[in-house]
């Protein structure tokens, strides 16, 4: 009863509040001594006081990092907050960051499975930044050091670097303004140079359009770092709010964005890869492209571990999307910090013209005077490193190193640290601690380089970049991009202040940064000019010096790299008394749909009430009304509110029908209204991948494909022709064994099971009947009772009520269903794999199993969107077919698998106990066999049709005991008036199948066995039964 999940619902919720204030107890050092193999006591980590539910939520304050900071001056260097149901342990000093980063790196080097950027962005954390730790990850890692690796950068993108810095220095000096804005230039040939590197494109493709989006992408991909983005994460109960589904759609767009140009960019690149010179390309891209052989699709890293690299031809199994995936992360993570960083490194010169001169010395003694840096420069340019560190320190890109997670419960320092939580690094705090610099906000390069002068080879606080397994690969590829670029400008431009024409005085430039969600952004500014230097390069350039060139930086006018959600300001309290206002509106907009005053629809002028029910309470409706077994509560209800009736379920709106008649009129004559499926989290969203399943797929182009491949293989004729000497076949064998028995009694029900599996099996993929104990289909009964377990209605309640899908009996259903998907997956493939091979031998075009007939009408493409996402699969007109993935394909088949056992094997054994039930049925069911057949003859296709009386039987069976309670839920596309009723959009239609079925209106002594109630007055079959459900 839903009443009683409910009642869990809460008790889950009360045991979260003690259980997470039980963990902020001496108590539970106590516990942790005795249940853990280390001998040490802990205690938990210290931390302010924890409300329920929502934790210390409500004491976030920004700017985050001075918040983190003041919090450790009174819980210590490394403490927690617990964030809902999410334990933060945030870190403050540099020496702990070592400790756990390196020193128990195999704990603490993995990734969250966040929700908006790990599961929907990167589809389950399919890249190298967001992957968890282990085997996937290993294989990522190896991949991005083996192309970003110093020597390679030296080697193949610092001349890209190079010649692109000389392009941009050679327009600036080309303007003849007094005023210019060099800001976008800066931008513009960071990108490109990325661009370069990443993808290998020459200088005649820099404008490409594929890059141009490539950009657009970069801006869009950042927003998704913004902290609140991981409210979701926090408090899963908020995934249904506005704000969370706006980052899950944004999210899922900017996936779709990044999937299709990298797409492109990869076919761009095979195709130059295989013209004359292909093998001089050495972008990253294409040196990892020759260490990789493409697979179907590996599983998410999350869900199972993969990627290993094969030891027989050296590669490394990858996806598409792994591949694609691999080289965004670094074009993504590059374009925003490279950009950051280069706008404080200028506005620091700007500031500190004596750091500049230092700068501008240096480069002329080591490079000389009017020459550009190259690799055999860069690590002499100690003061321009030192001066590029104290920038980072000062203001790094972000305000934590990407988090990361603890795979197992630890104890550290005698503070005990359970599994999964997310450890954030305070950044900003540590770099501007007073216990590790001296004089912590001045802005002093020197404090890197040791008494000769030299860059100090280790630098404790120099975390910027990360510590341990997980540090910034692409760390010298930034580096050097970085330092190229500045080097260029400075050699032959000084950066200055603007002077102001009122008090001659330099404008100060504000040099604190904005946190700007997960990144620190420089204050817009346009105080700064640039003077070119009297030297020479007329050399280098063709361009005559000295010249007199002004350039005012006004660096706010970079594109923004920033896409702000100004609606909604960070602080999580905010979000959470959202999240409550959110649910009180739910509550009044569900009753409001409940009274008369609603009354109008655009597709009718007439008006129109709601449909009749029970009374709701807030947000939960009327799922405390609900009682087993549930026909017949819904035949009760049918009593008081007629036979079409609606039941609020939280968000879910639940039309109940109770009459075959306005069945037929919904399904039938509005059926371009009614005949969608909902999108269910734990059938639709997990197990079939969206909905790539002809049963659960919304209506629209994609159903119409499957439906067309469907009736192709399953119409009467191929069912005739093609199927029925199967089971002539395997019944036979099955009599065969059962007359072989000596008992006096026995029980056929294994062997009717045993024998209906396979028909099924070989009806569908084809096996002969040698293959029959194959193990593959062993396997796929197992997977078809798996299956049903996810037909419970309690799957269904985390789509009436979102926010329960974190509690564990949720967790528990969406964890077996993602297992029962990967177990599909898998088993469908071999079978796959099998068919092609045996279609491929001689007389495989004679295999005409439902699988064959379904393969030889379509063409594989890479992956179809989720149906509810996009429609797709229409025919292709040229050649015929219909465009499918694999998983299309394989749930198509599974569908028919799966379906057809639990169904026939419910009615079968059913007939079997009528039967025996009703000896005067039985003979008259065995009289018919007689006259029609014969007897001690078997049945043909013949014969079938002519068994009047046995089909009347089993539809009587049918009738009294259908195999589900109700036909699977149907779903309203738009709404709708039906009688002067209004029924919204997204609704779901629960057909109350057995109270139809036993309804004294439509069945004379309904209880009763009577299986001449389908049969005329001559004794045959009523060709149109309204009640045929």
């Amino acid at each position: 009863m839903l009443i009683e999940i409910l009642l869990i619902l809460l008790t889950n919720l009360i045991f979260y509040t003690f259980y997470i204030n039980y963990r902020s107890t001496s108590l539970f050092g106590i516990y942790t001594k005795i249940n853990s193999k280390n001998d040490t006591v802990s205690v938990p980590l210290p931390g302010p006081f924890i409300l329920p539910l929502i934790g210390n939520a409500h004491q976030i304050k920004l700017p985050i990092h001075k918040h983190f900071s003041k919090l450790s001056e009174k819980y210590g260097p490394i403490y927690k907050l617990q964030m809902g149901i999410k334990t933060w342990v945030i870190i403050n000093d540099a020496r702990i960051v070592k400790d756990l980063y390196v020193t128990k790196g195999a704990i603490y080097n993995s990734r969250p499975n966040t929700k908006i950027l790990g599961q929907i962005y990167v589809r389950g954390g399919k890249n190298a930044v967001l992957c968890p730790y282990g085997e996937y990850w290993r294989a990522q890692r190896a991949l991005s050091q083996a192309g970003l690796r110093l020597q390679v950068v030296d080697n193949h993108y610092f001349p890209i670097m190079r010649k692109m810095t000389d392009e941009m220095i050679k327009k600036l000096l080309s303007y003849n303004e007094e005023a210019i804005n060099p800001s976008h230039d800066i931008y513009y040939y960071l990108v490109r140079i990325l661009a370069l590197c990443v993808f290998g494109y020459g200088s005649k493709g820099l404008g490409d359009s594929l890059i141009e989006k490539y950009v657009d992408i970069v801006k869009e991909s950042i927003v998704l770092l913004d902290p609140k983005a991981s409210i979701v994460d926090c408090f899963p109960w908020t995934e249904c709010l506005p704000f969370n589904q706006r980052f899950i759609k944004y999210a899922t767009e900017a996936r779709a964005r990044v999937d299709k140009v990298s797409e492109e960019l990869l076919i761009d690149l095979q195709k130059r890869m295989n013209e004359p010179g292909g093998e001089n390309i050495n972008c990253f891209a294409a040196q990892t492209l020759r260490s990789v052989k493409f697979v179907d699709i590996n599983p998410s890293p999350f869900v199972q571990d993969c990627g290993k690299k094969d030891k027989e031809d050296g590669l490394y199994p990858m996806d598409i999307y792994d591949f694609n995936y691999l080289n965004s992360s670094f074009m993504i993570g590059g374009t925003s910090t490279s950009i950051t960083a280069t706008r404080f490194l200028i506005a620091y010169l700007a500031q500190h013209q004596n750091v500049q001169r230092k700068v501008q010395e240096e480069l002329d003694r080591v490079v000389g005077k009017g020459n550009l840096a190259t690799t055999n420069h860069l690590d002499d340019l100690q003061y321009l490193q030192a001066t590029f560190k104290e920038v980072l320190r000062l203001n790094p890109p972000f305000v934590s190193v990407l988090p990361h997670a603890s795979t197992e419960d630890d104890i550290y320092k005698g503070y005990f640290i359970p599994k999964d939580s997310t450890i954030l690094v305070n950044l900003m705090g540590i770099s501007r601690s007073p216990e590790f610099f001296s004089d912590p906000d001045a802005f002093i390069p020197e404090r890197h380089l040791d008494e000769i002068g030299i860059l100090r080879k280790y630098d404790l606080c120099d975390i910027t970049f990360g510590k341990g397994r997980r540090m910034c690969i692409g760390r010298d590829l930034a580096e050097r991009n970085i330092l190229v670029i500045i080097s260029s400008i400075l050699t032959l431009f000084n950066i200055e202040c603007e002077i102001d024409d009122k008090t001659g005085k330099k404008i100060e430039i504000d040099l604190e940064p904005i946190e700007n969600g997960f990144e620190f952004i420089p204050k817009e500014y346009n105080q700064t000019t640039t003077r070119a230097r009297n030297i020479e390069c007329e050399n280098t350039f063709g361009l005559h010096n000295p010249r007199q060139v002004y350039a005012t930086l006004t660096l706010n006018h970079v594109p923004e790299v920033i896409v702000y959600m100004h609606e909604y300001d960070f602080r999580l309290i905010e979000m959470l008394i959202r999240f409550f206002i959110t649910l009180i509106f739910y509550t009044l907009y569900i009753n409001y749909h409940s009274t008369s005053s609603f009354k109008n629809s655009k597709t009718d002028a007439n008006v129109s009430v709601p449909l009749p029910g029970p009374f709701m309470l807030p947000i939960i409706g009327n799922a405390h009304q609900i009682k087993l077994p549930i026909h017949k509560h819904f035949t009760k209800l049918s009593e008081k509110y007629g036979p079409i009736y609606k039941l609020q379920m939280g968000i879910k709106t639940w039309v109940i029908v109770n009459d075959a008649k306005i069945l037929k009129d919904l399904y039938v004559s509005k059926g371009a209204v009614y005949n969608s499926r909902e999108n269910t989290k734990i059938l639709a969203q997990t197990y079939v991948r969206g909905g790539k399943n002809n049963i659960f797929c919304p209506y629209g182009e994609y159903w119409r494909a499957q439906r067309a491949l469907s009736q192709a293989g399953l119409r009467l004729q191929v069912i005739d022709n093609h199927y029925f000497p199967i089971m002539r076949k395997m019944t036979d064998e099955m009599i065969k064994k059962l007359l072989s028995y000596n008992e006096e009694a026995i029980n056929p029900t294994h062997d009717i099971y045993y024998y209906l599996i396979r028909i099924l099996a070989i009806s569908i993929f084809g096996y002969s009947s040698k293959e029959l104990g194959d193990n593959l289909i062993e396997r796929y009964v197992d997977i078809a009772k798996r299956t049903f377990v996810l037909f419970d209605p309690k799957t269904s309640i985390v789509d009436c009520f979102p926010w329960t899908e974190c509690l564990p009996f949720n967790q528990r259903y969406i964890k077996y269903a993602t297992e029962a998907r990967a177990l599909v997956d898998k088993v469908s493939e071999e079978l796959l794999n099998d068919l092609q091979k045996r279609m491929n031998e001689p007389g495989g075009e004679n295999i005409n199993c439902f699988a064959a007939q379904t393969l030889r009408s379509v063409k594989f493409v890479d992956i179809n969107p989720s149906p509810f996402v996009q429609d797709c699969g229409k025919k292709d007109k040229e050649d015929g077919l219909y465009p499918m993935d694999i998983y299309d394909f394989n749930y198509l088949n599974s569908s028919f698998m799966i379906g057809g056992t639990s169904t026939s094997i419910t009615a079968t054994r059913f007939l079997i106990a009528y039967l025996a039930q009703h000896q005067n049925v039985q003979r008259k069911v065995q009289e018919e066999l007689d006259r029609v057949v014969g007897k001690g003859n078997l049945a043909t296709t013949n014969h079938l049709d002519d068994l009047q009386y046995l089909q009347a039987t089993l539809k009587e069976v049918l009738r009294l005991n259908p195999p589900f309670t109700s036909i699977v839920p149907h779903s309203s596309t738009k709404d709708d008036i039906y009688k002067g009723y209004f029924i919204p959009k997204d609704s779901t239609i629960l057909v109350n199948l057995m109270g139809i079925y036993r309804n004294p209106e439509f069945f004379s002594d309904p209880d009763a066995f009577i299986p001449e109630r389908h049969l005329d007055e001559n004794g045959i079959l009523r060709k149109s039964d309204l009640h045929d459900l």
